[in-house]
């Protein structure tokens, strides 16, 4: 499956003043994005981001008035396109199983990609940097919560019981398809991850059907995991 990619539409002609504005926005964001995916954080000034998206400074800074404030929104705009990724080839799976199971390869599709990179470029920059981790907090947070009542209901249209467990197993997908961004941004190259996904979906799965006991549980074999018989009882 090809990884999405940041598009932004283009403007439509004879704009009216608040549409123009938003273009404006969008090419900030999508210049900022496309420095952040290709060279890093430190590569992302504001002068560059302003070059880059053809516009002045000064109207960069007037639709956003800091570093910090451009770095939120972007960190935002990234969940947002996640999001609506994501939506999209969930829509595509024709049973609701195989959505949960299919969340690491999608997920792995939306956080390689450029907006995935830059989102994570942020979020490491603000380690070192107080203003912008101050920024993010409450945003990773709406962010955080929002991700795991959307697996919750994907899981709840599956059969599946969502608990602590579950929402732990949530945790550790994306932290490990963090990890394997990571690792491919360094390597510059991801050839590892397919096999390591596949090791990733098939714990997903065991660990879903252990938690739910398997039963009554449609897959894409399109057969329900049988009952196991009663034990029987001693004469």
């Amino acid at each position: 499956m090809a990884k999405k990619t940041f598009e932004v539409s283009e403007p439509h002609e004879r704009r009216s003043q608040e549409e123009r504005s938003s273009a404006t926005q969008l090419q900030i964001l999508r210049a900022a994005t496309e420095i952040l995916f290709a060279e890093g954080y430190a590569a992302a000034t504001t002068q560059r981001i302003a070059a880059h998206a053809g516009v002045s400074r000064g109207a960069m800074l007037h639709h956003f008035p800091s570093k910090v404030d451009l770095m939120v929104a972007v960190f935002q705009s990234a969940h947002d396109a996640d999001t609506a990724y994501l939506r999209e080839h969930l829509e595509k799976v024709e049973l609701p199983f195989d959505r949960v199971a299919s969340l690491p390869k999608l997920t792995w599709n939306a956080l390689s990609g450029p907006s995935g990179i830059a989102a994570l470029e942020i979020m490491m920059a603000s380690r070192s940097d107080h203003d912008l981790a101050q920024a993010l907090e409450s945003v990773q947070t709406q962010i955080e919560a929002e991700s795991q009542e959307r697996v919750a209901e994907l899981m709840h249209s599956a059969g599946l019981t969502v608990d602590d467990a579950s929402r732990e197993l949530v945790t550790l997908v994306v932290a490990a398809i963090r990890g394997l961004s990571i690792q491919a941004m360094f390597r510059k190259e991801s050839r590892g991850a397919p096999a390591a996904l596949r090791v990733l979906q098939s714990l997903v799965e065991t660990q879903l059907l252990k938690g739910n006991r398997g039963y009554g549980v449609e897959t894409k074999s399109k057969r329900r995991v049988p009952t196991p018989p009663p034990k029987a009882t001693p004469q």
